[in-house]
């Protein structure tokens, strides 16, 4: 196999977000630029110069509307797997992409895909604080059981503290498959949807969002520069930044401009 280039593979990542996104406006689907994505739209206009990947939300409804939806292959080579779409897949997110080529991760998956980009989706939560805090602190706990235990492996790069914590962690959740774990965060994390509260939060992960925020913001979405392209992103962008990154137009300190993702990608 030949290995992909870094140039090669954000443009290979581009090109799957831009299938999703043609497959979105054609539906009527709505999404969001996510994450470091939506923050390299708004400072960078594109990737943030170290970032190398791509992540969208998506409101629970339009997440399911997707996966039903979208093509077992969609123009040719792009496919879409979700645990709804796939009883083999053990992620609480979907991953949008290219089957012509073969993405290997430094962490463990259930299967291996091609070059890929995120889905998440974004459920409602209480729009009370203490209900909402007494209710993240579960999610928290069982969501950090379920990422250490599920995707991240051990590495010379990380701390013996960090590493010796994983395994104490993986050895105590041993007798939980990881598709048990997947099971029953993701009950946990739909479990106030259609209750019609105004608030929404990343609950399958909710690992850079500080707070909940406003389920409004995905009633108004504008097209973003990034890179040769244009992508929808929240138009208050300023209010889910600040949310999840404070002053997000100030740089971090050069040692963390750094990719935190292991992986190499093949064409096949």
């Amino acid at each position: 196999m030949v290995e992909i280039t870094p140039q090669e593979l954000k443009t290979l990542q581009l090109d799957v977000l831009q299938a999703v996104d043609a497959f979105c406006r054609e539906r009527g689907i709505r999404y969001s630029l996510a994450c470091g994505t939506m923050l390299g739209a708004v400072r960078h206009k594109g990737y943030i110069p170290w970032d190398d990947d791509l992540d969208i939300y998506l409101l629970r409804e339009d997440y399911n509307r997707l996966m039903a939806e979208f093509p077992a292959v969609y123009e040719g080579h792009y496919e879409l797997i979700s645990r709804e779409r796939d009883k083999r897949w053990d992620l609480l997110i979907a991953q949008a992409y290219d089957n012509r080529t073969l993405f290997v991760e430094g962490a463990h998956t259930a299967m291996n895909v091609g070059v890929k980009i995120d889905l998440f989706p974004i459920d409602d939560v209480p729009d009370d604080d203490a209900e909402w805090l007494a209710y993240d602190k579960k999610r928290r706990l069982l969501a950090r059981i379920l990422l250490i235990k599920g995707s991240l492996l051990s590495r010379k790069q990380r701390s013996f503290r960090k590493n010796l914590g994983m395994l104490l962690i993986k050895i105590v959740t041993f007798p939980i498959s990881r598709k048990r774990l997947a099971s029953i965060l993701d009950r946990y994390a739909q479990k106030f949807n259609g209750k019609g509260y105004r608030s929404v939060f990343e609950c399958i992960q909710g690992l850079l969002q500080k707070h909940k925020f406003s389920k409004s913001l995905f009633d108004s979405l504008v097209d973003y520069p990034f890179e040769d392209r244009h992508f929808p992103g929240f138009a208050d962008a300023d209010a889910y930044l600040r949310n999840g990154y404070g002053d997000y137009m100030k740089l971090p300190p050069e040692e963390k401009r750094v990719a935190h993702h292991l992986y190499r990608a093949y064409w096949k």
